[in-house]
């Protein structure tokens, strides 16, 4: 048993390498990171999480021998609010976000 994202996500290399590390679909399934995490925490069944998730909460541990999943995020608006400060402002957010983790847990480099 397992504990997967939803359908439209299974083309998603996370879903894709846990099907196959499991070997089945998962028994069940959720709309996003957030409730897949506490699922897995309330059900005591592995999910696919990524580090940054999985380490804000200390009741979750790895998988062993579970794959390694290295992503590329992408943050993009149209080039006529480049000077809109919500629009930095959210991009600084979701920056800091990603160093945060990284700090946390020595990922790859943020850009």
């Amino acid at each position: 048993e397992w504990a997967g994202l939803s359908e439209q996500f299974d083309k998603f290399e996370l879903m894709e390498r846990a099907h196959k590390f499991f070997g089945c679909p998962p028994s069940i399934r959720v709309a996003n990171m957030e409730q897949l995490a506490d699922v897995a925490h309330a059900m005591k069944i592995p999910a696919p999480l990524p580090d940054f998730v999985a380490a804000a909460d200390n009741r979750l541990a790895p998988v062993p021998n579970s794959p390694e999943v290295i992503s590329e995020f992408w943050l993009l608006y149209h080039a006529t609010r480049k000077n809109d400060p919500v629009i930095r402002a959210s991009a600084d957010w979701i920056v800091g976000c990603f160093k945060r983790a990284q700090t946390r847990l020595n990922l790859h480099s943020v850009a």
